[in-house]
């Protein structure tokens, strides 16, 4: 934490890196279940739904097993809490200290203000926020293993707060709205497109069922280099709240 900006976010991707590769490794298998993992865990969660698990519930044109809603509710309620709270402290002196920091860190030092201090509350915190965002998303697939959390995880989230942009609580939640809309609109139309267009696609890009999986995430990235050409301050942050991040 004694490092700034971009240093500090390079040392905490190793350092996740070294945590989940000795998660893996053979000398916590008894632990972590090793490369195999661990599964059958999420029995007590479900025990809890008032939902009939296999049973389909409609909604409209929209059909869901009583187990996916039943995540959904737990996963959207934790999510409006969890916002509700970074909101309260952010508009809290604790908030307004780290403000300060991210301004100028020299500064808060001369005003007493013990920036490592601040940062390592922060670091915590968002620690256990993606923790529960972890739970919740192992508790769905009802298995997990170290290689679960690579660091495609650490980039894909990093992309939707590019989209939502910094200095706004709910923009994440706007951000991962839009980028997974995205993901799924694109690769639905890419595999429902006609038979001409897609005997086109199959002659100039070789696009075969295998490979839009990769495509999709090319014409996103390609959506993203223009979202950052045009508006680098994602949709809904602002200039100067990317000024202050750049210090």
């Amino acid at each position: 934490l004694r490092l700034r900006a971009d240093y500090l976010g390079l040392v905490t991707i190793a350092a996740s890196e070294t945590i989940r590769l000795f998660a893996r490794s053979r000398v916590m298998k008894p632990v972590t279940g090793g490369v195999e993992g661990i599964d059958k865990f999420a029995e007590p969660f479900y025990n809890l739904s008032p939902f009939e698990l296999g049973e389909f519930y409609r909604f409209g044109p929209f059909a869901y097993l009583g187990r996916d809603i039943w995540v959904l509710l737990v996963g959207w309620t934790l999510l409006i809490l969890v916002t509700l709270m970074v909101q309260q402290l952010m508009r809290s002196p604790w908030g307004r200290t780290l403000r300060a920091i991210r301004e100028d860190e020299d500064a808060a030092r001369a005003l007493g203000k013990n920036a490592y201090y601040y940062k390592m509350q922060s670091l915590m915190l968002g620690g256990m926020i993606g923790a529960l965002a972890g739970l919740i998303q192992v508790i769905q697939k009802s298995s997990v293993q170290a290689d679960t959390f690579n660091p495609v995880i650490t980039f894909t989230i990093w992309t939707i707060l590019i989209i939502g942009g910094p200095g706004r609580v709910w923009s994440p939640i706007v951000g991962s709205s839009i980028y997974w809309t995205l993901i799924v609109f694109v690769e639905n139309t890419l595999r429902q497109l006609p038979d001409g267009a897609r005997q086109t696609l199959e002659d100039t890009v070789k696009l075969s069922d295998f490979n839009i999986g990769m495509l999709r995430f090319m014409l996103v990235g390609g959506g993203l280099l223009l979202l950052a050409r045009y508006r680098p301050q994602g949709i809904f942050g602002s200039r100067e709240e990317m000024a202050l991040d750049r210090r």
